[in-house]
């Protein structure tokens, strides 16, 4: 039977997909999930890892890059879906958390290991890859849904900001509103949720590998500026908070027995022989900013209410900080337990259950005002402490900004930093390859400067132990206006 050109070509598209299709479905069958790839790449490292193998973390990269891969995949097949998404970008979750935890575990157990560069630079090529998988989901999947707002409703997602959106999509969703207006609300506020984490994720990265280019250009496509204009923004709020929150219960032994941390002292010493040397001295309002689980409050406790005399006089002590799990074990804290002492004291007829903080605020330092922070009416706070906080900044020209106004008249402002010199750190700040920031005098001092404070005091100190070797750090004491003399130096 003779079969015309026209059908015979019509036959022949008809086989090819068939073709198409039975290998898209064999691709699917043979292809693991994201879950499964995820399992088997804890497989391989485990194996490579025990070994010592120099490759031990090459397959968390080769995973990192096969996700990516996986979701660009089904974008251009048109196979992208909500629940795709959601299984890809939450094994590439499960992989940036797996390894955060094996740096903790590492430098809690000893506080060295042999692979620090090779797993810091797989830990940065998950986050690189994370990034840009949050840049794509940060535009709508199709006219129905969006990526991020999928990714926002899984319970165990990363994405700093999640809940409070969700919460405001709840609010302002109506019965009566179109589907139009519907998916652009949606789009309003998660394609800036997606769009925000990636950022944070791409700075971590690079926090991580100052080399990573593939994240310095994805950086670059989100700020319009690369890392080395846009690093001074700050080292991002604590990204993986539930990995934070599972070690906040050890946070204080780890510092204090661990790397011997000495900050908390160092402030209280420094301040106690401020109010003990200057009886026009009048501290009322004291801020704790970045408080953490409350160290450095016992030392302000002991440092100034036990020098007020016999009137009784408290200061009213306010504390800051990004972390709820911190603040929910500072706000553990009394007069007479935790924060440095024992969380359990003895029956003693000395315990006193009068709380170490007055206030508590989940905050990030640089939105702090005197409306969200000391809420009192024309007041302000003569003291201001920031222990061990701006390793997580750049530049300091902003927070000194913040902190200025909210100190009053002759307010003082006593932080710590850790220390560089002009020639390891040409713009007055460096990242360690710990993935904190060490700042130049100079530097410090002329942010405060603009920001209207003078110098008071200043003294280098070691903050810490670094595995078994001091870190250099710097203290620095500032009075605010009037105080000054014109040359940005001030006595008390």
């Amino acid at each position: 039977m003779a079969i015309n050109t026209s059908s015979f070509l019509l036959l022949l598209l008809v086989l090819l997909a068939v073709l198409v299709r039975t290998s898209s479905v064999e691709e699917e069958l043979t292809t693991p999930s994201p879950e499964t790839l995820y399992r088997q790449t804890v497989e391989t490292w485990q194996k490579k890892y025990s070994r010592r193998s120099s490759t031990a973390w090459t397959p968390w990269k080769d995973f990192a890059k096969a996700l990516t891969s996986r979701y660009e995949s089904l974008v251009e097949k048109k196979g992208r879906s909500a629940v795709s998404i959601t299984e890809i970008i939450g094994a590439m979750e499960e992989g940036i958390l797996t390894i955060e935890r094996i740096v903790f575990q590492e430098k809690e157990s000893s506080g060295n290991s042999e692979d620090d560069e090779e797993r810091d630079s797989a830990l940065a090529e998950l986050y690189t890859e994370y990034g840009r998988l949050l840049l794509y989901s940060s535009e709508p999947l199709d006219d129905t849904t969006h990526g991020c707002f999928e990714l926002a409703k899984d319970p165990h997602t990363l994405l700093i900001g999640a809940p409070e959106r969700l919460k405001e999509y709840d609010q302002k969703k109506n019965i009566s509103m179109k589907d139009e207006d519907e998916r652009n609300l949606i789009n309003s506020l998660f394609g800036p949720l997606c769009k925000d984490n990636a950022e944070n994720s791409l700075r971590n990265a690079i926090s991580l590998d100052a080399t990573c280019q593939e994240a310095d250009q994805l950086l670059e496509k989100i700020t319009g500026l690369n890392s080395k204009d846009s690093v001074h923004a700050r080292k991002p709020k604590e990204f993986v908070a539930e990995l934070f929150d599972s070690f906040a219960e050890s946070f204080d032994e780890k510092l204090t027995k661990t790397l011997d941390y000495r900050v908390p002292q160092i402030i209280g010493s420094k301040i106690k022989v401020i109010v003990e040397s200057h009886e026009n001295i009048d501290i009322r309002n004291v801020l704790d900013a970045g408080c953490g689980t409350g160290l450095a409050g016992r030392e302000l406790r002991n440092a100034i209410d036990d020098n007020d005399g016999d009137d009784g006089k408290r200061i009213t002590l306010v504390g800051v900080d990004a972390s709820t799990k911190m603040l929910e074990i500072a706000e553990q804290c009394t007069t007479s337990k935790g924060c440095g002492l024992p969380i359990a004291p003895d029956n003693s007829k000395t315990n006193d259950e009068t709380k170490l903080y007055d206030a508590l605020l989940d905050l990030d330092l640089e939105e702090m005002t005197l409306d969200n922070t000391l809420m009192q009416k024309d007041a302000t706070f003569e003291l201001i402490i920031a222990a061990d906080v701006f390793v997580y900044f750049g530049s300091l020209e902003r927070m000194m900004e913040v902190l200025s106004e909210l100190s009053g008249s002759r307010g003082l402002l006593v932080f710590t930093c850790e220390r560089a010199t002009p020639e390891e750190a040409p713009l007055g700040f460096r990242l360690l390859p710990t993935g904190r920031f060490a700042h130049t005098k100079d530097h410090a001092v002329q942010s405060a400067l603009s920001a209207g404070y003078s110098l008071v005091d200043y003294q280098q100190i070691v903050p810490r132990m670094e595995k078994a070797v001091a870190v250099d750090g710097h203290l620095f004491v500032f009075s605010k206006d009037d105080a000054g003399d014109g040359n940005g130096e001030a006595e008390l």
